[in-house]
């Protein structure tokens, strides 16, 4: 009767045993069906909190999917799940890689062996001393969000039906990397972009895209969060141009030539 009696409880102690294999399984669901709210029907207007624990549900889901599936299945079977997972991220950070993360903490993926696109390199100076072509107009954007700070130009009107007039391209040009904006006053462009172990401050075209000048300030600035390249828009004043680099200089440039008028070491 004894020996009945513990066979019996030992049966009972491993149902129950048996019961808590499943919760990771139920964790797991519930981190899926967390992902499926937020990204269906959550009201968030923040877009990178969203996608942070968006990653964080998938991370989640897939920790408690592999104990779950050492709890309640077979060794080879985890076991085999896992190295697959293993080989798939062996592979996929093999073929590619990730350039930067926006300003939503989406990544940007590209391939390893993706062309990197031909930067200009020559400057056109047959502008340089074309009073017309520098000078100020209504349509000038002289620093970052514009003349008055609101992302607004009254005197341009633009087609809002762009399925019915949509935008036609009149020219690309690839430069380097970075966030600054592009200023302008008159036909000429200005930005900051990454060229190597250089910041530049560079002038183009606004109505060709093509390289007038450039002043090189000695630097790379780098950050998972942002990717590569200058993160500050050059401002125009009276003829002069004030950009700011990543790393420590603060410059001030002839708007016409790019000669440097003086500059400031901020870390000093």
């Amino acid at each position: 009767m004894s020996d009945r009696m513990t066979e019996m409880n030992e049966n009972s102690t491993q149902k129950k045993m048996a019961w808590w294999r499943f919760v990771p399984w139920v964790l797991a669901a519930c981190c899926v069906l967390g992902l499926i709210w937020m990204r269906f029907g959550a009201d968030v207007g923040d877009f990178g909190f969203l996608n942070v624990m968006s990653y964080l549900l998938v991370i989640a889901a897939t920790i408690f999917s592999l104990l779950a599936m050492m709890l309640t299945t077979r060794r080879r079977v985890w076991v085999t799940v896992f190295l697959v997972l293993i080989a798939s991220g062996a592979v996929f950070l093999t073929l590619f890689r990730i350039d930067r993360v926006d300003s939503e903490i989406v990544p940007k993926i590209v391939w390893r062996s993706a062309k990197v696109a031909e930067l200009p390199e020559s400057n056109d100076t047959s502008r340089l001393t074309d009073d017309a072509f520098f000078a100020s107009r209504d349509t000038d954007y002289p620093q970052f969000l514009g003349k008055n700070a609101n992302s607004t130009l009254a005197t341009v009107d633009i087609e809002t039906d762009w399925s019915e007039h949509p935008p036609k391209i009149a020219w690309k040009q690839p430069i380097g990397k970075g966030w600054s904006g592009i200023v302008v006053q008159g036909n000429a462009a200005y930005t900051m972009e990454q060229r190597e172990q250089e910041e530049w401050v560079s002038c183009y075209n606004a109505d060709s895209g093509e390289l007038l000048w450039h002043y090189a300030i000695p630097g790379l600035h780098f950050h998972p969060l942002g990717g590569t390249g200058p993160r500050a828009t050059p401002a125009i004043f009276e003829g002069r141009i004030y950009a700011q680099s990543a790393v420590n200089q603060l410059v001030c440039l002839d708007m016409r030539t790019g000669e440097l008028v003086w500059s400031f070491d901020m870390l000093k």
